[in-house]
């Protein structure tokens, strides 16, 4: 189905859980189809929409599949908007998304902690960082230490234009903050600081109220 003047597809309605790979590159889509029926599907190509899509809602990749190894292929749309649970799943949370393509524009764009949702337990995500349109060479906006060194850690590789990038010379760079509470795809994922102190608070008063509760008694 690539090459075609798609302006509109959908998934949700198939029964069939054969399908592994789909491809809908360059055609004039708006909106990421739903994927959440297609329990084999491996990859999915939605590169190049000519300019029609340009947002991702949240929980775009949800899935109803068990494996956490969909590549996905985004290259081609500058997507600048993007839900506060954009790659998160409802049912666990957790992405099961395994590589996923961008343009160099939508990464530029991307609030740090919804690409953090790419993250995974038991394996690696890699972004793979598209060249940019005006086939400029300076992708000093997203290849650069503060945002490598933040995904690297949580198991999130960039490639494609960043590949190169030397990660030592950042050992000296200061961290961005993880404040990123507010993008988490269930209330206890992380356990930041900031939610097991709240967590614990909470527990002391409880702890207090019982005492004194006892003691009426």
């Amino acid at each position: 189905m690539a090459n075609n003047v798609l302006t509109d597809v959908k998934l949700d309605t198939l029964t069939t859980s054969l399908i592994t790979d789909i491809n809908f590159s360059n055609n004039l889509i708006g909106k990421l189809p739903k994927i959440y029926p297609l329990t084999k599907l491996a990859s999915l190509d939605m590169s190049n929409q000519n300019g029609k899509l340009k947002s991702l809602d949240d929980y775009s990749f949800d899935s109803i599949k068990k494996e956490a190894n969909l590549q996905i292929n985004l290259d081609g749309n500058d997507i600048l908007s993007m839900g506060n649970k954009t790659f998160c799943t409802v049912e666990t949370g957790e992405s099961k998304i395994e590589k996923i393509a961008l343009s160099f524009e939508t990464v530029r764009a991307a609030n740090k902690c919804i690409l953090k949702q790419l993250s995974r337990k038991a394996a690696r995500t890699e972004i793979v960082v598209g060249k940019r349109g005006d086939q400029s060479t300076d992708y000093s906006d997203v290849c650069k230490c503060d945002l490598v060194m933040f995904l690297d850690p949580i198991g999130i590789d960039l490639s494609g234009v960043c590949a190169d990038f030397d990660k030592s010379t950042c050992s000296t760079r200061p961290r961005l903050v993880d404040n990123c509470d507010a993008f988490r795809c269930h209330e206890n994922d992380g356990n930041s600081a900031s939610t097991l102190l709240a967590n614990g608070n909470q527990k002391l008063v409880l702890f207090a109220l019982l005492i004194s509760l006892l003691r009426f008694f």
